[in-house]
This record gives structure tokens, C-alpha cells and sequence, in this order.
């Protein structure tokens, strides 16, 4: 072959490690999109901690870990809403306040940390985590703020590449918007079964309660004490005061029913001046 024909066909041939290198790639991109798509559909599920173990399997073949935490947001303070891993009971028990501590320092600058310390966040769980050398700490958004907080941990010192770093950032937004309707539907669900005027159950929540213990009775051959309550007069105090003052009534009955029973009796509201009690 002369010089003109080689150049007419030039070698396309790609070795192995190059080859090994293009295949890690595509696998790896692949179960990203896959990752994604699962929290894609996780927006859809409110039973999140169903999902989340599958979430935490999937994450772990792209980002080993030797523990993981995904902390949620709860009156200004970052509580473990799921935990895989080890020093499971440690990691349970953290309770970061806002801007404190490495996951909380992420959430308030909305930034994410790699590579710092575990240890700083010792004062906020129940005991040291002592096996743990390296936190990557991600925030996750929701639609309009940080919802919580993905905290990867390694046992090696400084164990976290900028690709890991890439990944946890890729996922964050995603699961960020998850837990913010999870949120969401809590909420709704607990206003559905709550009475908005006395904060006790309403009676939603109070025959479906009345149906599981009168079950649990018929099986255990225990008692079950169901007791009717109305105001005398009530509708007297509404026409004179008005219903503001009526709804601070009640409030005050209710708060009253509760403080005098057992902390396993079940005081609800029935509606109008009308409370139950479940006395087991």
C-alpha cells in the first residue's frame, strides 16, 4: 500500500482502555437519566418512604457511600427523614439547627460542601459518628427554597471527587421538588382529619379510630368507654359574644377534655359544641 492509499484510509481502530473508559461513561449516563426518571416519578408518590431505599440503591452504584441522610426542614431545624447505612441510630437521631453544622451551613448559603468533616456535626446526634471521614452535603430545592439536604459520608479522608460532587448536584433539584410536595400533601392531609378551631381530630379522624379500637377490642376482649359531650347554652354564647369568642369556648373545652384524660384516651371534636372521648 502506497503512502496516498494510507492516507485515504486511516486507522479508526479505538484500543481497549479507551474503549473500557467510553462504556463506564455511557453506563454511568445512563443511570443517571435513569435516577432522574425515578425522581420524576417520585413527584407523583406522597409514599416516600417507600421510595426512597429504591432511590438510595440506585444512587449508590453512581456515588458509593457508606452512609447516607436526606434531611428535611422542620421549624427551622434539618431533621433525618431517611437514613441507609451505617451508624444508622447516630444518624437518626441528628437535629441540625438552620445554619449550623456542615448540612446546615449548606442549606442556609444554599450551597453545597464536599469533603468537610463529619465530626463537626457530633454536638447534633445522640453520639459521635466516629467511623466517618468525609461529608459531601447537597441542598435540595424545592420550587422556591431549600427543602432539605442530602448528606453523603465515606469513611476515607477527602474520599469525594468533583464527579461525585457533579452527581449529588444533578439529583439535589429533583429531590429537592420531592419532598416539597411530599410537604404539601402531609399538610392536606393532616388539615383533612384535624379541626381547624380546636386542633383536635375531627370526626373524620374520629370514626376511623372509633372502627380500629372497637377491632382491637373485639380481639383483645378489652373494654372500650365511649363518651358523648355537649356544651349546655352554647349557641346562647354565640348570639351574645359572637362566634369569635364561641370558637375561643372552644377551644379552651377542648384543651381542657385533653388535659384531663390519659395520654392514650382519644379526644376529639364531633362538630358543633359537641367532643367524643376514646377511653380504652
Amino acid at each position: 500500500m502506497n503512502m496516498s492509499e494510507k492516507s485515504k484510509n486511516p486507522d479508526t481502530s479505538i484500543d481497549a482502555v479507551t474503549l473500557n473508559r467510553l462504556n463506564s461513561i455511557g453506563d454511568a449516563q445512563k443511570e443517571l437519566m435513569e435516577l432522574s426518571k425515578m425522581l420524576e416519578d417520585l413527584n407523583y408518590s406522597v409514599s416516600l418512604h417507600e421510595v426512597l431505599p429504591q432511590f438510595a440503591a440506585r444512587l449508590k452504584k453512581m456515588l458509593p457511600f457508606d452512609a447516607v441522610v436526606i434531611h428535611g426542614i422542620e421549624l427551622g431545624r434539618l431533621k433525618p427523614q431517611f437514613v441507609n447505612g451505617q451508624e444508622f441510630e447516630p444518624l437518626c437521631s441528628l437535629d441540625i439547627p438552620f445554619g449550623e453544622g456542615v448540612a446546615g451551613m449548606a442549606a442556609q448559603l444554599n450551597q453545597p460542601i464536599c469533603n468537610a468533616d463529619p465530626s463537626t456535626e457530633k454536638e447534633f446526634a445522640s453520639e459521635p459518628l466516629s467511623s466517618f471521614r468525609s461529608l459531601l452535603a447537597v441542598p435540595l430545592m424545592g420550587n422556591t427554597c431549600v427543602t432539605g439536604v442530602l448528606s453523603v459520608y465515606r469513611r476515607e479522608e477527602r474520599a469525594f471527587s468533583a464527579e461525585d460532587l457533579r452527581i449529588g448536584m444533578a439529583v439535589a433539584s429533583k429531590l429537592g421538588q420531592c419532598l416539597e410536595n411530599a410537604a404539601k400533601f402531609q399538610k392536606l392531609s393532616a388539615c383533612a382529619t384535624v379541626d381547624f378551631i380546636t386542633n383536635l381530630p375531627n370526626s373524620r379522624a374520629l370514626f376511623e379510630k372509633l372502627d380500629s379500637e372497637v377491632a382491637r377490642c373485639r380481639r383483645s376482649g378489652e373494654s372500650l368507654a365511649v363518651l358523648v359531650c355537649d356544651l349546655d347554652g352554647f349557641k346562647a354564647v354565640n348570639d351574645r359574644f359572637g362566634h369569635l369568642q364561641g370558637n375561643m369556648l372552644l377551644q379552651l373545652v377542648g384543651q381542657r377534655l385533653r388535659d384531663s384524660c390519659r395520654t392514650y384516651d382519644y379526644v376529639a371534636r364531633m362538630g358543633g359544641d359537641e367532643f367524643v372521648i376514646l377511653m380504652p
